[in-house]
């Protein structure tokens, strides 16, 4: 509770009344933001929630307060909005240094989990005139003290942080990636991307999540000219391109970084493109910290990438498709390298769209047409890596 200024330590409030049970509905508007709670003694599964709501925007975003307890006044407290939807918790963006007037300074420290304790409130937004819909089929037995109905549970806190583990299902293995921006103010904006087999390129409901609170100094993904602090795509490859919007208040030099990576192989490399001088930046290796910067958005120059050509141009030199052929004949299980001119074929890698390694081949004593045999491998999109005498070929394959 703010503005009691009664204790700095934390403090249990006792709700009295009946219960609630059954299926609640609200009525909501296309376009509108509505702050509304669990509403149940137990536990409230987002992804049910979300999955039961179709005319509202599948995110749920939550105030987190940090700074300035004692207070009403808007100007003398801090805090933001972290976000939760299928691609997963993402806190809010934190400011380095308080505002003068803020007696207690602080940063965001939380990151929504799935499960939804008792009297949680958040925010959530009408895409369609329809209800909000809370059923009994949402409530899970989860609680406090086991870890998983905390939906703002500090990292680095003594609870348990795998909102699965009271379940029989596993755990979230998906690959995603946490980019992290550093600005001139000292503000610090991280960015959720997850791959999802049930995402797109485009916009996906739930899956994606706009920015809701813009700082004067700001980076978000850049959609179709929609700004998002989450975004899910069904896979990367070499040919991803994920375009930044960055918004500079103070001139100044900004930083993109990586924060953190979850089930990402550790061969997949990172790049942050500059458009301005097409210049590639390895996030892997180190941060990338720019030139002073003019105050104004940018929207068109940042990017983030998973290959770097100008490495592969300068090591080695691209042959045309006709060069080297790669088919299945109908009936086979073997993938057929056909060489269209005269040159060794020394290794082939397979790698999936997740950068994670599949197999390599060692080809170089075979001659004419090479085969490789795929019938264990699963289908879908590979790319094929060969190391030859006219340096490293690289191309896309289709396995049905």
């Amino acid at each position: 509770m703010k503005g009691t200024g009664a204790s700095t330590s934390d403090q249990n409030y006792v709700f009295v009344g009946k219960p609630n049970n059954g299926d609640i509905d609200l009525t909501v508007f296309d376009g509108n933001i509505y702050l509304v709670g669990n509403p149940y003694p137990s536990a409230l599964d987002a992804h049910e929630f979300i999955n039961d709501n179709p005319d509202l925007d599948g995110t749920i975003y939550l105030w987190e307060h940090w700074g300035g307890g004692n207070s009403h006044q808007l100007q003398l407290y801090q805090g933001g909005y972290a976000m939760y939807n299928l691609s997963g918790g993402l806190g809010n963006a934190t400011i380095g240094t308080s505002h003068p007037s803020v007696n207690q300074g602080g940063i965001a420290v939380k990151q929504p989990e799935r499960f939804i304790p008792v009297a949680q409130g958040f925010f959530v937004t009408g895409i369609a005139n329809g209800n909000v819909r809370f059923r009994n089929d949402q409530r899970q037995f989860v609680t406090e003290a086991s870890g998983n109905s905390i939906f703002v549970a500090a990292p680095g806190s003594n609870a348990n942080n795998n909102p699965f583990s009271n379940y029989n299902t596993s755990s979230d293995l998906r690959p995603k990636f946490r980019f992290g921006f550093d600005s001139p103010n000292l503000i610090h904006r991280q960015l959720l991307l997850t791959i999802d087999p049930n995402a797109s390129n485009g916009f996906d409901r739930a899956f994606d999540g706009y920015q809701y609170d813009p700082q004067i100094d700001d980076m978000s993904f850049n959609l179709n000219n929609e700004e998002l602090n989450i975004q899910a795509i069904d896979q990367v490859d070499i040919t991803t391109v994920l375009p930044l919007h960055v918004k500079v208040g103070t001139a100044g030099s900004i930083s993109i970084k990586i924060d953190e990576l979850e089930n990402v192989d550790p061969s997949l490399d990172i790049y942050l493109k500059d458009a301005l001088n097409n210049t590639f930046y390895n996030l892997r290796n180190a941060n990338y910290v720019s030139d002073p910067l003019a105050v104004g958005d940018y929207s068109d120059r940042f990017s983030i990438v998973f290959n770097d050509p100008t490495t592969l141009s300068s090591d080695s030199s691209q042959l045309s498709e006709s060069d080297i052929i790669i088919f299945t004949p109908a009936g086979q299980d073997a993938l057929h390298i056909k060489k269209g001119i005269q040159m060794d074929i020394n290794t082939v890698t397979f790698t999936n769209m997740l950068g994670q390694q599949i197999n390599t081949w060692d080809v170089s004593d075979q001659h004419g047409i090479i085969k490789i045999p795929v019938d264990q491998i699963a289908t879908g999109n590979y790319i094929v890596t060969m190391q030859t005498s006219y340096g490293t070929q690289i191309r896309k394959v289709i396995i049905k």
